[in-house]
């Protein structure tokens, strides 16, 4: 089993009514594009929880992202 990045469908239509909850600007939509949906689908390869129900997460090439709810974290057979 492996973790996958799986953000909800509503925020990858719609990127720009969540950035915010993400901790991005509205002018930082390319930044929060790159950082964030584009790791849609992407292996975790490292979970830390830091609030209940929340976690940085690593991906395998390094990138990291911080408080991601558990509902965007998937567990998928290898």
């Amino acid at each position: 089993m492996e973790f996958i990045f799986n953000p909800a469908e509503d925020i990858v239509r719609h990127p720009a009514d969540y950035m915010g909850a993400f901790g991005y600007e509205k002018d930082e939509y390319e930044m929060f594009h790159k950082e964030v949906i584009a790791m849609q689908g992407e292996e975790i390869v490292s979970l830390k929880k830091v609030l209940t129900g929340y976690y940085d997460i690593t991906f395998a090439g390094g990138h990291v992202l911080h408080a991601i709810s558990g509902c965007c974290i998937t567990m998928q057979p290898v």
